[in-house]
Order: structure tokens, then C-alpha cells, then sequence
């Protein structure tokens, strides 16, 4: 045991600390446990068939059902359905500025006209000195 108060308040403020310190952690792993299984008990429901053979009451041998005579009416029945609800989907991805290109004016060579040589007539004039 310590018996040094100076290193008895030492030893009690560093474990003040290092409690303080994992506090966030564990709150973290809470949050972290809390929303997997959020995600997990979200689960999709299914139809699913399902073939049940009963015994007939006199002893006999289980048998397929007959199909409809096709001369009976056909009765409309309210029968429930599985409809999909639309449900928000969690994106844990945080979006980003994300520079995009924008279009600029390029410079486009224009073709002009090369000159072509010609023939001409040029009058020298010539001048004597005395």
C-alpha cells in the first residue's frame, strides 16, 4: 500500500484519468452493439409454401386434391397479400465536395488561304548621271 499522500493523490488522479479517458470508448461500443442489432432484427419477410399431408379419417391413403370442375363459378374471395413497405435505408457513408470538371473554351486552328505566287510585270526605271 502506498503510504506517501503526495503519491497516493499521484496514483488516485491517474486512475481518475484513465477512467474518464475509456469513458467514450465503451459509449462508442454501446452505440456500435445498439445499431448491428437494430440492422439485424430488420428482417425481410418471405412467403413460404409449405405441403401438409393429412390422413384420411376412414384410413386410407393420403391423395392429391381434385382440381376445379371448370363448369363451377368462379367465387372472387378476398384473399390477404404480402405487399413490401418502403422502409428508410441507413447510409453510413459521408458525403463529399467532390470537385467535378466544368467545360472551358479550347482554342480551334482556323484555315486560312496560303498566297500563291503570281507573275508580274515590274518597269525599272533607270536614271544616268553625268
Amino acid at each position: 500500500m502506498v503510504r506517501n499522500p503526495v503519491r497516493k493523490n499521484k496514483l488516485r488522479s491517474t486512475l481518475i484519468i484513465v477512467i474518464f479517458a475509456t469513458l467514450p470508448c465503451y459509449l462508442l461500443g454501446m452505440i456500435v452493439l445498439w445499431i448491428g442489432n437494430s440492422v439485424i432484427n430488420q428482417q425481410n419477410i418471405t412467403p413460404t409454401v409449405t405441403v401438409t399431408a393429412t390422413l384420411d379419417p376412414w384410413g386410407g391413403i393420403p391423395t392429391a386434391t381434385l382440381p376445379p370442375i371448370p363448369t363451377s363459378p368462379v367465387i372472387p374471395t378476398a384473399t390477404p397479400t404480402i405487399t413490401l413497405t418502403p422502409t428508410a435505408t441507413i447510409t453510413y457513408v459521408i458525403p463529399s465536395n467532390t470537385p467535378t470538371n466544368t467545360l472551358t473554351n479550347t482554342f480551334t486552328p482556323t484555315v486560312t488561304e496560303t498566297p500563291t505566287a503570281t507573275e508580274t510585270t515590274v518597269v525599272v526605271e533607270t536614271t544616268s548621271t553625268p
